[in-house]
């Protein structure tokens, strides 16, 4: 699911394999996520895909996670791309998770129709983000 994103700052981490810390805005929020290939500009505003590396947590553990319904991505002191991940399951094939002003996919855990608009958590170690239309980022 496309995101609109304003990009602030591009810190190569490589350029010549395009890899870099992309700071993002959606809203009145930001973010950092690693971006591989990386054709963002600073200053521009475009549709973006976001998706992460999750830390392995049980179905349980993501669905009971989130008793308060909160819907948000939450930094973690683990590094600049980690977040804790609160929000309600949009869509299937991927997950779609709906994190406030960001949709995230998850991969293909769940195909049970009911699961939509559940609650969720999740543990992004690595947020992703690239432009729509341009493929996933290498993990």
């Amino acid at each position: 699911m496309e995101n609109l994103i304003r990009v602030l700052e591009v810190h190569w981490l490589d350029l010549e394999a395009r890899e870099a810390d992309v700071l993002f805005e959606v809203g009145l929020n930001r973010y950092h996520a690693y971006s591989h290939p990386c054709d963002f500009e600073p200053g521009e505003t475009c549709l973006a895909l976001l998706d992460c590396l999750e830390q392995d947590l049980s179905v349980d553990a993501m669905l009971s996670g989130n008793p308060e319904h909160a819907m948000m991505l939450a930094p973690r002191n683990d590094g600049p791309w980690a977040y804790d991940g609160y929000g309600s399951i949009s869509a299937l094939r991927p997950v779609v998770v709906a994190c406030g002003d960001l949709r995230v996919e998850l991969g293909d855990w769940f195909r049970d129709e009911r699961l939509i608009g559940e609650p969720i958590y999740f543990v992004a170690r690595r947020l992703n983000v690239f432009r729509s239309g341009s493929g996933t980022p290498e993990q």
